[in-house]
C-alpha cells in the first residue's frame, strides 16, 4: 500500500465517554462517510494536506493550523485527500453536558440562560495546532501516564478554542435532538462499511463488533443517519448489480431492478450518491 494510502486511525476516550479523540490519517480512498449527524461537538483540526466538511450542503475546506465545530444536530461529512493524497489531523468529540459545564466554568456570556452554542466558520490557532501535534504523539507512543497526559491537553484545547473562538461566529440555541448513535459507535460502523464494503455487509455482525443489539442500533442509526440500516443492506447489494457509476437513473427503484455483471465496486461512495437521489429524486 502506497504511503499516501496508509490508514491511521487512533481513538481514545474517558471512562464515561464525556470526551474522545480521534487521530487520523487518511488517504483518498481509505475514509468514505454517511451523511449523518451528532449529539456531540465534533471540533476538527487539520494537520496535514486538507480536509473537506461538508455540512449544511455547504463546502468547507481546511488547512493545517485550521479547525471548526461541527455542532450537535448538523448533518455532515468529510472527505479527505482533496488537494493531496493525505489528510492528517485530529477530531475532539465532546459531549453538550461536558461542553456546558466547561463553558459555566469559564463565565461564558449567556450560558445560565440557554444550554447549547453554535460555534460557526473556520479558525486557524497557532496554539492549538502544536497542542494537538503533542497530543498526536503521545496517542501513537503511549508511554507512562500517557492518558493524563491526553485529558490535559485536550482539555487545553477546548479552553483555546472557548477563549479564542471570534464572539460574532458563536450564536446560543436550544437544540431539542432525538436520541443519535453516539459518535464512537457511528465511527466503527462507517470504518466497517469502508474496510468490508466490498464483501457482504451484515448488521448482525456489525452489532456485534459494536457490542450494541440490533433493536438499539437501528433506531440510533436512523435518527442519525435519516435511513435504517435495512435500507443500507438493500442498497448494498443494488450497488453490487448494478454498478452505480455507470449512469444515473432517476429513482433507486430502477437501480434495484436493474441486472450488471460488473465487478463489486466499494460500498460507501455509491451509497452517498444512492442516498442523495433517495432524499432528493429532482437533483438526479
Amino acid at each position: 500500500m502506497a504511503p499516501s494510502q496508509t490508514l491511521l486511525s487512533l481513538v481514545w476516550f474517558t471512562p464515561e465517554h464525556e470526551m474522545t479523540l480521534h487521530s487520523f490519517g487518511y488517504g483518498s480512498d481509505n475514509y468514505d462517510g454517511l451523511a449523518h449527524m451528532h449529539s456531540e461537538y465534533c471540533i476538527v483540526i487539520c494537520l496535514r494536506g486538507s480536509i473537506e466538511v461538508i455540512h449544511f450542503r455547504e463546502q468547507q475546506l481546511i488547512h493545517p493550523g485550521e479547525l471548526l465545530v461541527v455542532n450537535p444536530g448538523e448533518v455532515h461529512h468529510c472527505r479527505f485527500g482533496v488537494q493531496e493524497p493525505r489528510s492528517e489531523g485530529l477530531t475532539l468529540i465532546v459531549t453538550r453536558r461536558m461542553m456546558h459545564q466547561l463553558m459555566q466554568f469559564m463565565a461564558w456570556p449567556d450560558c445560565g440562560l440557554t444550554r447549547d452554542f453554535l460555534f460557526g466558520g473556520k479558525y486557524s490557532h497557532s496554539d492549538i495546532a502544536s497542542i494537538a501535534t503533542k497530543l498526536v504523539g503521545e496517542l501513537e507512543e503511549k508511554g507512562r501516564g500517557y492518558s493524563l497526559m491526553i485529558e490535559s491537553l485536550a482539555r487545553e484545547i477546548l479552553v483555546h478554542v472557548l477563549r479564542s473562538w471570534p464572539g460574532d461566529l458563536v450564536a446560543s440555541a436550544r437544540l431539542n435532538l432525538a436520541p443519535q448513535l453516539p459518535w464512537l459507535q457511528m465511527h466503527k460502523a462507517t470504518e466497517y462499511m469502508n474496510r468490508d464494503g466490498k464483501g457482504a455487509f451484515r448488521l448482525s455482525v456489525l452489532c456485534t463488533k459494536l457490542g450494541v443489539s440490533p433493536s438499539r442500533f437501528t433506531p440510533l442509526f436512523k435518527n442519525s443517519a435519516g435511513v435504517s440500516p435495512l435500507f443500507i443492506t438493500i442498497l448494498y447489494w443494488s450497488t453490487r448489480r448494478a454498478g452505480c457509476f455507470k449512469r444515473k437513473p432517476a429513482r433507486p427503484k430502477k437501480w434495484l431492478s436493474s441486472w450488471d455483471s460488473s465487478p463489486s465496486v466499494t460500498f460507501a461512495p455509491c451509497f452517498i450518491r444512492l442516498l442523495e437521489s433517495h432524499r432528493n429524486p429532482s437533483r438526479h
